[in-house]
């Protein structure tokens, strides 16, 4: 279990740039929240799902290699871990994308009118 935690604390610390700038961007939004709340919530909304995706991703890279180990000797064949694997990836790569359409939303919306 140990080995398990370094590895993902490991993979986590190589993220760093990554996760500073997803708290930025999510710390920035939060402080523009009254001078743009639409475009402050899009941003906050797609920090939050990059973040998650980059948790699952994560995750998933640092379990990759005990998953094989924790399989050996249970019914689960290498198709069923890879399916894990794509699904996963899938999910993720689904989270970014919708983070990105967030984005690129919050950048083009206009001001709400008071």
């Amino acid at each position: 279990m140990a080995g398990a935690i370094a590895s993902i604390l490991s993979t986590l610390v190589v993220q760093l740039p990554l996760i500073a700038a997803l708290v930025a961007g999510f710390a920035l939004a939060m402080l523009r929240r009254r001078r743009n709340p639409r475009a402050a919530v899009l941003v906050m909304t797609g920090t939050a799902l990059a973040f998650v995706a980059l948790v699952l991703s994560t995750v998933l890279r640092s379990f990759g290699g005990f998953l094989n180990v924790f399989a050996h000797g249970m019914p689960y064949s290498g198709d069923t871990v890879n399916l894990v694997f794509l699904v996963v990836n899938a999910v993720a790569s689904l989270l970014v994308a919708v983070a990105w359409t967030l984005a690129a939303i919050a950048t083009i919306s206009r001001r709400s009118q008071r």
